[in-house]
């Protein structure tokens, strides 16, 4: 593999890292100190704001993937149109979103349920705040993927660690400094989030403007490129739809068939074996301009795919195999209890599983960068019911550790689909290999 993917894969990797540390060693404190229930809307707070990135319609990775092919032909005025064309839509999207957000906020704080009377106004007001955040949200993840589609991954590193540790921090000061409380706990730290995101809007886009120059030089305005991008923003949202649903039906499925308390159980070993996407997930940033750029360049980008499968192999498989030795008592020593076979049984299935989704989100991200967003968009609407299915079938028979092992299934079939994809796609260059 090249040495700027690897090096850069290893900022990014830091990048991801830092805050994730940060999250280890906070959470616990936050439960305590915060007291279950606020830590709880927290969270939510959180997953809100993290799902509805998908109002911008897929625009986002649109504009990456079309600004990196034509920044490797240095065409600054192209760069130019398509930043602003795509910030100027998703900025009307994200308006749009942000007020039926705020329309609909009356009828769920008359609705919510089971909230401690104590908190009821401190919960409402979090959640006027938590529907502002989404607009700036928006605007925060285009501006990223505009950096990570000129490749300034040491800008993009330099911004991401302080932006997502304030999901973190900003909780921390105001439990700990309670002088800092404008409210209550839960909604002061929604207002300083929203006033915290909104500020790194100017940051972001400062750094937009020095590393490329070109689009604050813009003489003529003409609105071209919206259509190209909402066709492919479009297959990207489906995927930003239906990945996340995926990714929540186990626990769904749990709680239906199972109960609550085993909704914790899963949940608690899901999230430990997903701290292992963190490696993936820098990898697969580094990758996604460099096909984009190359995406006429076959046998380099295959080349490319083979080597990254071969690295995260490397590195997942002796974790993998190492973990049965470690897992029970790390558990033990992190939750304070002895009963916890299941739970290391479902974390071994689920980082299997992971090890899976890191291959398939490498052929993913391939996919999506040389234009082909329609592509994942059908194989995850085909997995959608097929996955359903084998979650109840698995979790009928086996419970929480057949969650585990229907989600390895998902990835396993994932990631065989994806790989057949890449692989038909470049048909001409294994046949004319064949012929040499």
């Amino acid at each position: 593999m090249k040495k700027p993917i690897l090096w850069h894969s290893l900022l990014n990797f830091v990048g991801y890292g830092i805050p994730l540390m940060m999250g280890v060693i906070a959470i616990p404190w936050l439960l305590h100190n915060m007291g279950a229930e606020r830590f709880g809307l927290l969270a939510l707070a959180w997953a809100f704001t993290g799902y509805l990135t998908l109002l911008d319609f897929g625009l986002g990775r649109a504009m990456s993937q079309q600004v990196a092919k034509y920044a490797n032909h240095a065409d600054s005025e192209k760069i130019t149109r398509l930043f602003w064309d795509a910030h100027i839509t998703i900025a009307g999207f994200g308006l749009v979103g942000t007020l039926l957000i705020l329309a609909v906020v009356p009828l769920a704080i008359t609705h919510l349920p089971n909230i401690n009377s104590d908190i009821h106004e401190e919960t409402a007001r979090a959640l006027w705040f938590t529907a502002l955040m989404v607009f700036p949200t928006l605007l925060l993840n285009s501006l990223n993927n505009f950096l990570l589609a000129l490749e300034q991954f040491t800008w993009l590193n330099v911004l991401k660690v302080p932006l997502n540790t304030l999901n973190i921090a900003i909780p921390v000061w105001v439990t700990a400094y309670p002088d800092s409380q404008l409210f209550g706990i839960l909604d002061t730290t929604c207002l300083y989030l929203l006033i915290g995101r909104s500020g790194f809007i100017l940051v972001m886009f400062a750094v937009c403007a020095k590393v490329s120059p070109a689009i604050m030089q813009l003489t003529t305005f003409s609105y071209a490129y919206p259509k190209r991008l909402l066709t492919l923003g479009g297959w990207m949202t489906v995927t930003n739809i239906v990945g996340p649903m995926m990714t929540y039906f186990d626990r769904f499925f749990i709680s239906v068939l199972l109960s609550p308390q085993a909704v914790a159980t899963y949940t608690i070993a899901y999230e430990l074996a997903s701290k292992l996407s963190a490696i993936p997930n820098a990898l697969t940033t580094t990758l996604a301009p460099v096909f984009a750029k190359d995406c006429d360049n076959q046998q380099d980008n295959i080349a490319t795919i083979v080597k990254s499968i071969q690295w995260l192999s490397v590195i997942f498989i002796p974790v993998l195999l190492l973990m049965p030795m470690f897992i029970t008592p790390l558990l033990q020593w992190w939750l304070g209890i002895d009963d916890v076979q299941v739970m290391a049984a479902s974390v071994h299935w689920l980082a299997w599983g992971f090890y899976l989704n890191a291959i398939a989100l490498v052929a993913y991200t391939y996919l999506q960068y040389i234009g082909r967003p329609d592509l994942t968009a059908k194989l995850h609407l085909l997995e959608l019911p097929l996955y359903a299915f084998v979650l109840w079938l698995c979790l009928s028979t086996l419970g929480i550790k057949g969650a585990a092992i229907a989600w390895v299934i998902r990835a396993g079939i994932d990631m065989l689909f994806l790989l057949a994809t890449v692989y038909y796609l470049n048909r001409p260059l294994q046949q004319s290999h064949a012929t040499l």
